[in-house]
């Protein structure tokens, strides 16, 4: 009966011939499944302890992808330079509102010394145009005259003149302070001062 496990109750023969070993055979059997059942314990176990070490690696891994102390220095120097750029920025800005406002200036001047100019050409012209039918009027009465007459005298100069040289002059001026430095001594130095 033992050597052959065909029959499924065999241990019950046992319990009322030999009630030691039916015993012992009980015992090995409850603690069999006991060990099953600790088997299947310790494998989900396994499995958990495995899912958690996955989970720890994928931690390491972000961690080692998130910023350290160092890119906080970097971003810190970074913001630093931006502020100084921002603000070299800032003052080239105002400089070229400086220079936008001067060229403003430079050409209210020249528009004002190029009308100028034309008023004063126009009077020349005028003038002349007077001298001229003057001397035509004072010539042909004077076809007449004696052959040694004196020359008529050469005109007054005119009242413009020296504004004309004057407008020159200023004109060379600026021309020389834009070679120089394109501000004149008193603009340059309260430049400098600001």
């Amino acid at each position: 009966e033992l050597s052959s496990p065909l029959n499924v109750h065999r241990w019950r023969k046992l319990a009322g011939s030999d009630p030691p070993v039916f015993e012992l055979v009980t015992k090995v059997q409850s603690l069999q499944r006991r060990l099953i059942a600790r088997a299947d314990d310790v494998v989900a176990r396994d499995a958990d302890v495995a899912a958690k070490e996955r989970d720890l690696a994928a931690l390491r891994s972000l961690l080692q992808r998130l910023p350290g102390p160092e890119i906080a220095e970097e971003l810190a120097a970074a913001k630093t330079a931006a502020r100084e750029k921002d603000r070299e920025a800032k003052a080239l800005a105002s400089e070229l509102n400086m220079y936008h406002a001067k060229v403003n200036e430079l050409k209210f001047d020249l528009d004002r010394q190029a009308r100028d100019l034309h008023d004063l050409k126009r009077r020349y012209f005028d003038q002349r145009r007077a001298l001229a039918a003057a001397r035509a009027r004072r010539a042909s009465p004077a076809a007449g005259a004696v052959a040694g007459a004196a020359a008529p005298r050469s005109p007054p100069p005119l009242p413009g003149r020296s504004r004309l040289r004057r407008v020159a002059m200023a004109r060379a001026g600026h021309a020389r302070e834009a070679r120089e430095g394109g501000l004149p001594p008193l603009k340059r130095a309260v430049v400098a001062a600001a």
